[in-house]
């Protein structure tokens, strides 16, 4: 689909939003932001699986980590 080219880059921006989601122990305002960034990617997999045309077994990981990013998103709006 071309992301192959985009993949250090995809790479590199989950691996920092998961250390910012670990100083959201600390800092709760990054998970907001984080879990926001996750979850975008999230749906994107979901959309690129979709036009794939993969399995629903395929699609289901990006599914579950979109819906915990949401679930994530939610309580600490909620908090707030």
């Amino acid at each position: 689909m071309g992301f192959y080219d985009y993949r250090i880059i995809i790479s590199s921006i989950q691996l920092l939003c998961a250390l910012f989601l670990l100083f959201g122990f600390f800092y709760p305002f990054f998970v907001i932001y984080c879990s926001m960034i996750f979850f975008f990617m999230m749906i994107g997999a979901i959309v690129v699986r979709l036009r794939l045309r993969d399995s629903f077994l395929e699609i289901l990981p990006a599914l579950m980590y979109c819906v915990l990013n949401a679930i994530l998103i939610y309580t600490e709006l909620c908090q707030i």
